[in-house]
């Protein structure tokens, strides 16, 4: 028992020893904050610079050194109603684009900078300053919200307007709280103040927005047009379809083709040809005229022999190099790139 009772005693006096600090030991030096970042100019704020997109702006920073920033768009909903953005762009000029703010309201902007280490540099906050939105714009009411489940993000409208013939057609996108936070009007633009989009717009691989306008339907006068837009409005490349007229939709192909639904101009029928336009040479590569492959007698919703089949959808099937096309009046038809039938 006496040798239990030193060893214990040992073994506490060595851990006294061992934590006893040392008189001489010096503190840890204290590290420099890192300096506020230099902005040399950051006062420019352009609102709707397209002039298209009310609710989106470009802040015009310049600072001594190269920053990467995040944005912040503060919702008057609390933290769920924050738009984030983050730039990974390393600059001294920066032009930052600015989506999500409120209708008719006082928004706050903030942009936090970052050095080439990672290290945060400050944060700029900016008020800017809205206006009314179009009239016509719905109310929306959010009945339930599990955000939870959500994917990130606003949800995305293709609208069509109270009344069918009223063109221009205007997208909006609305957050979780039934807030609209970015609408594109084309009523002023010199192309798009017709835009008639039917199916409405997608989101492009690259980002960018496209759709078709066409101008068959209710009194458009679209101009056959496939088009890529920017979230400001801005027009960035065009693909026409000489012969044809658009109606529905346009689908982007793996690979960065054009699937679109047309009908062939001065034929006796309609929306029954299908089109691939190349990405990058605007060229008609591939012509499916439903005629040839389909039974343009057989009679289904209705009995119209101009109108036989009124494509509405088409999608791509990347695994035998297929497409699926949707007929209001003949169902959903499968056929390969040489116009035969799959399966109905």
């Amino acid at each position: 028992m006496r040798h239990h009772k030193y060893f214990l005693s040992l073994c506490i006096g060595l851990l006294i020893f061992s934590c006893k600090k040392d008189d001489n030991e010096l503190p840890p030096p204290e590290q420099d904050p890192p300096a506020t970042l230099e902005i040399i100019n950051s006062d420019n704020v352009l609102l709707n610079p397209s002039g298209y997109a009310p609710l989106s702006a470009i802040i015009q920073v310049e600072t001594k050194e190269d920053v990467r920033v995040s944005l912040k768009v503060l919702g008057k909903r609390g933290a769920d109603s924050d738009i984030l953005n983050e730039f990974s762009a390393f600059s001294s000029d920066l032009e930052i684009p600015v989506h999500g703010l409120y209708i008719n309201a006082s928004n706050t902007v903030e942009l936090t900078f970052y050095d080439q280490s990672g290290t945060d540099r400050g944060t700029k906050s900016y008020e800017i300053k809205t206006g009314f939105g179009i009239a016509d714009l719905p109310f929306i009411t959010i009945e339930e919200a599990n955000r939870a489940d959500m994917a990130e993000g606003l949800t995305f409208v293709s609208y069509f307007g109270h009344a069918s013939s009223q063109f221009p057609q205007r997208p909006f996108m609305f957050d979780s709280f039934g807030d609209i936070r970015w609408f594109l009007d084309f009523s002023g633009h010199p192309q798009l103040n017709q835009l008639f989009y039917d199916d409405g717009m997608e989101r492009l691989q690259n980002g960018n927005l496209y759709f078709g306008s066409g101008g068959q339907m209710f009194g458009a006068t679209g101009n056959n047009l496939v088009y890529e837009i920017d979230l400001f409005g801005n027009v960035i490349d065009t693909w026409p379809m000489p012969g044809y007229s658009f109606h529905h939709e346009v689908l982007e192909k793996p690979n960065g083709n054009f699937l679109v639904t047309v009908s062939k101009d001065g034929v006796a029928t309609i929306e029954d040809y299908i089109i691939e336009i190349d990405r990058a040479t605007k060229d008609i590569v591939n012509v499916w005229d439903l005629n040839l492959s389909l039974d343009n007698t057989r009679t289904a919703l209705k009995d119209d022999p101009s109108d036989w089949i009124h494509t509405n959808a088409i999608t791509y099937d990347e695994t035998d190099d297929t497409i699926i096309i949707s007929g209001r009046t003949q169902g959903l038809v499968k056929l390969t790139s040489a116009n035969e039938v799959v399966w109905i």
